[in-house]
């Protein structure tokens, strides 16, 4: 009997169901290992999906079919990676206020508006 691919993968959610579980008796390295596994298929999925529905169609095709005013997000992200470095930090601020007031603004008009 050859397997497929859905009972394969009705095994393995078999599996890390019994490691979530197995938190019934205790913190244990099997519920460990089931986190972990959420934990990165979680942060993997985001990436690509960051990658492929953000950067790639709102950010690289206008930089390639010639938008100079895709540079404006290009030049603040660059900002905002500065805020990494303790000597560098100063220059991240303007990144942040923009992220700040636009936040505030979506909050307040979400507020004001009822939704």
């Amino acid at each position: 009997m050859p397997l497929n691919s859905d009972l394969i993968w009705m095994i393995v959610s078999f599996v890390l169901t019994l490691l979530v579980f197995s938190y019934l008796f205790g913190d244990n390295p099997a519920f460990r290992i089931a986190t972990a596994i959420l934990v990165g298929v979680s942060a993997g999925y985001f990436a690509v999906l960051i990658v492929y529905q953000v950067l790639l169609p709102r950010l690289v095709v206008p930089l390639l079919q010639g938008s100079i005013i895709s540079l404006v997000p290009l030049f603040l992200s660059g900002l905002m990676l500065t805020k990494l470095s303790p000597r560098l930090s100063r220059l991240g601020n303007l990144s942040m206020a923009y992220l700040v007031g636009a936040g505030a603004a979506v909050a307040i008009g979400g507020a004001v508006l009822g939704t």
